[in-house]
């Protein structure tokens, strides 16, 4: 049996918009530059390609120590992190809510056969966080960069916007939208 760190902290946000409706329209000049790394805003209904999250992604796995064929790539881990917090008891309701076992104390631990290997170089994986060296920069980390730049280029320099509502359990600093309307 494994230590469950994997599955625990990668666990399903609330679904539920969080942020102003009006904030959902699209064409009004907005882009999303973010240090979250838990999916509030996509679930919240924004566009995935006016999204820079610029610390990373919990929704991907990467090799531990990136390197060959691994170097710049992340992994899908929905299914991954899925079956983790099965194996510790937890159901997953119809609306995507994580609901904690009937007697309300999930296992601490899986299965050691569920701890993810790196498909491309064998090695265990870890959850794509700006954490030390070895964060991956991914194609989708660079195109969502270059969507900031050509936001940027066409809109120019806006006030911030900080969003009280959109701080997580993971970062103190909300997320800022720049708004050129």
């Amino acid at each position: 049996m494994e230590p469950a760190h994997l599955a625990q902290p990668i666990r399903a946000a609330p679904r539920k918009p969080i942020f102003p409706a009006p904030l959902h329209r699209e064409g009004q000049g907005l882009f999303v530059l973010t240090t979250n790394v838990d999916h509030c805003f996509q679930r919240a209904g924004f566009d995935k390609k006016r999204l820079f999250y610029t610390q990373g992604d919990y929704g991907l796995f990467q090799s531990s120590r990136p390197h060959g064929a691994s170097i710049n790539k992340t992994y899908d881990n929905e299914g991954m992190v899925r079956e983790m917090l099965l194996s510790q008891g937890f159901s997953i309701g119809a609306d995507g809510e994580l609901l904690l076992p009937e007697d309300g104390s999930p296992r601490m631990e899986i299965d050691s056969g569920l701890i993810p290997h790196c498909p491309d170089d064998g090695l265990e994986m870890a959850p794509n966080l700006r954490s030390d060296d070895t964060f991956v920069e991914d194609d989708g980390w660079h195109e969502a960069a270059g969507r900031y730049a050509d936001f940027l280029a066409v809109h120019g320099m806006f006030q911030f916007t900080p969003l009280a509502g959109a701080t997580s359990d993971n970062t103190e600093t909300s997320a800022e939208i720049r708004n050129s309307a």
